[in-house]
């Protein structure tokens, strides 16, 4: 009431005075905005892509951003990009190839996703065959005729599958087929419902933990020459290997082919939370490393930088605020060097590809 006498004698315009300091001090009585909430599409719970999302949520939590995220159990890769593209989630993981096809609308998508923005490359999967010793299987040979699962429909490993069948004249009536989650793999092979599975994910991880070191399943090795020749043919695609070690009963390095994984995010995301998303990737490698060893994987120097969808312009925000100058000098962080790395040279795949005749 001071304040409104005051007001009233020290300006003839009272009522305006007085609507002035009821808005002041409504605003002050108003509760604080919550931050954004994302949700963030991964895949089994078990798998890599789960725990991946939910270390970098929880790290993003503990720094206080301005926002916070949450991994959401999905059943895969395609689901995912197709749930990015409608809005449904706000991020998502996805290998890599499987972006770019969904993208630009090539199968097994039927049209362009074309709100689909690139953030970072994560970690590189490895294209994993596990077996029963029971059931004498001791290469890709021995699968024929088997009880093999091969993935949910939806799910990147199948449509990898798929594909490596075809490259080796194989039908899918060659095999028992089943068409679980990896999920449910440890339950299906610990119990000797299958002989066999096969699947593609990062190491290590609490399904590969349970089945190598509890159930005793065997890890085949894949490498031959006409794993070689697929691998070769295809840009999706490149040699990678479970080293020995990685779960307490492997006792020799597993070789096979892998794919890379990279988040992706809404072409509607704020360009500021993207930012501090990368941000957070690059400063916060221990913190996130210490919760996911499947951070450790990534390498500089495995990452295609065309075949993507167009980065989000968080990144290029980030990019000028930490490394745009011309004469920055090496971090030495591989995540950070990769996504300058893709960014720079997709930058100019960009303008040659807008600007050619």
């Amino acid at each position: 009431m001071r304040h409104l006498l005051r007001c009233a004698i020290l300006n003839p315009g009272f009522f305006g005075c007085a609507l002035a300091l009821f808005l002041l001090t409504a605003a002050t009585l108003l509760p604080a905005q919550q931050p954004r909430h994302y949700t963030v599409a991964t895949g089994s719970q078990g798998a890599s892509f789960y725990p991946v999302a939910s270390a970098l949520c929880r790290q993003i939590e503990r720094m206080e951003l301005d926002f916070t995220c949450e991994a959401v159990p999905t059943p895969g890769s395609m689901y995912n990009l197709q749930a990015l593209n409608e809005g449904t989630h706000d991020l998502a993981l996805s290998q890599q190839y499987l972006q770019y096809l969904a993208w630009q609308g090539l199968p097994p998508f039927n049209r362009p996703y074309s709100a689909l923005r690139t953030i970072a490359p994560l970690y590189r999967e490895v294209f994993v065959l596990a077996a029963t010793p029971e059931s004498g299987i001791e290469a890709l040979d021995d699968l024929p005729g088997k009880r093999v699962n091969i993935g949910n429909a939806g799910s990147g490993t199948r449509l990898v599958v798929e594909e490596l069948f075809d490259y080796l004249d194989w039908k899918l009536s060659d095999f028992i087929i089943y068409s679980h989650r990896s999920g449910e793999l440890p339950d299906l092979l610990c119990n000797r419902q299958i002989d066999a599975a096969i699947y593609s994910t990062g190491h290590p991880n609490l399904i590969y933990h349970r089945l190598v070191d509890e159930c005793g399943v065997r890890l085949i090795d894949l490498w031959n020459d006409q794993i070689a020749a697929f691998v070769a043919q295809d840009w999706a695609y490149a040699p990678a290997a479970i080293s020995r070690g990685t779960y307490r009963l492997l006792d020799e390095d597993i070789n096979g082919f892998g794919m890379q994984i990279i988040l992706s995010a809404h072409q509607d995301l704020p360009p500021a939370h993207v930012e501090q998303i990368l941000r957070v990737l690059v400063t916060e490698r221990d913190a996130l490393q210490e919760e996911a060893p499947i951070y450790r994987s990534i390498d500089a120097n495995e990452y295609p930088s065309q075949q993507i969808a167009p980065y989000h312009g968080g990144v290029s925000l980030f990019h000028r605020e930490s490394t745009g100058s011309s004469d920055r000098k090496k971090s030495g962080d591989p995540i950070e060097e990769a996504v300058h790395s893709e960014f720079v040279i997709f930058q100019k795949y960009q303008r040659l590809e807008c600007c050619s005749p």
